[in-house]
């Protein structure tokens, strides 16, 4: 069989993968199930198909409720032991962490097996409306109140016992957090104002990256440190604005459905983002950001 060389007397070059198509530019939102319990200011963990919305408040006080996703729709599981809302959280829908909360319980830490909670060694201060990182066994929490203008703390959980962490250059409350504990993101919040400041932790110290396009406040986010996705919050009104990190730099993407402030948020990289729940006013939908399949070429040769 004659070469594509042979007969046109030039070589083509081409890839093996088209990757135009899997960029976080080309990505949309989608509505998804609805919370059994609309609530907002809750712990969100987990996946797009496999995550968790534990307790938060339903519009007034809190709720210990805990629901469950499968990719469609939500469930409701076994109850959070303390309702409290300003908690955050990490891991999966069988090995779940969440902290934080409202004073007196702002430092209580409740771990999740799958099919029940468990209290476990508290953190050495309280942390309201921070943000977190992480999984399970390898958790951070920063920011946060008190104090009232926000904090720098960081705080590392091993499985076992907390340890303190490197500080934020910036206090900040009602941030978004997203990565893991040597490698995480701080991103937006108040200070207050309202910042588009970002920090980025590895595993030691934080340092100051890329500001996001938009500051905002009550912000969620997803994905990576080095490919994630934050969306939601408010600018003084409900913001619908999602932006997406490539490791270096902010780029604003499809916009959410439904503008919220409070909301959880779940996924993996940039290309996968989950909005659950949050206000104004109290929202129960869901939205899911996906890009397209990567298309995939045969690569000629010689």
């Amino acid at each position: 069989m004659s070469k594509y060389k042979e007969i046109k007397g030039f070589k083509v070059q081409t890839l093996a993968t088209d990757t135009a198509a899997s960029v976080a530019s080309t990505g949309s939102w989608a509505s998804s199930g609805v919370l059994n319990t609309a609530v907002q200011n809750m712990a969100s963990v987990g996946i797009q198909t496999a995550a968790l919305s534990v307790s938060g408040s339903p519009g007034s006080g809190a709720a210990a409720v805990n629901q469950e996703y499968n990719g469609s729709t939500w469930s409701e599981k076994t109850d959070l032991t303390v309702s409290r809302y300003g908690l955050r959280g990490g891991g999966t829908t069988t090995a779940a962490i969440v902290a934080g909360g409202p004073a007196p319980n702002n430092n209580l830490v409740e771990l999740w097996n799958g099919s029940s909670w468990s209290e476990t060694t508290e953190m050495a201060s309280g942390k309201e409306n921070g943000a977190s990182a992480g999984v399970q066994g390898a958790f951070l929490m920063f920011g946060g109140v008190p104090p009232s203008t926000g904090d720098v703390n960081t705080f590392y959980w091993n499985g076992s016992s907390w340890a303190e962490g490197g500080d934020m250059n910036q206090a900040k409350r009602n941030l978004a957090g997203l990565g893991t504990y040597t490698a995480a993101l701080a991103a937006g919040g108040e200070t207050p104002p309202v910042t588009a400041n970002v920090e980025s932790y590895d595993g030691s110290s934080w340092t100051e990256i890329a500001n996001l396009n938009t500051a905002r406040r009550a912000l969620a986010g997803s994905g990576n440190a080095t490919l994630g996705l934050v969306y939601g919050g408010t600018t003084g009104s409900d913001s619908t604005t999602t932006e997406s990190w490539n490791g270096t730099s902010w780029t604003e993407v499809a916009d959410l459905a439904t503008g919220r402030l409070a909301l959880g948020g779940a996924g993996t990289a940039n290309t996968q983002g989950f909005a659950i729940g949050g206000e104004d006013p109290i929202q129960a939908g869901t939205e899911e950001f996906t890009v397209p399949a990567t298309v995939t070429n045969t690569t000629i040769t010689d």
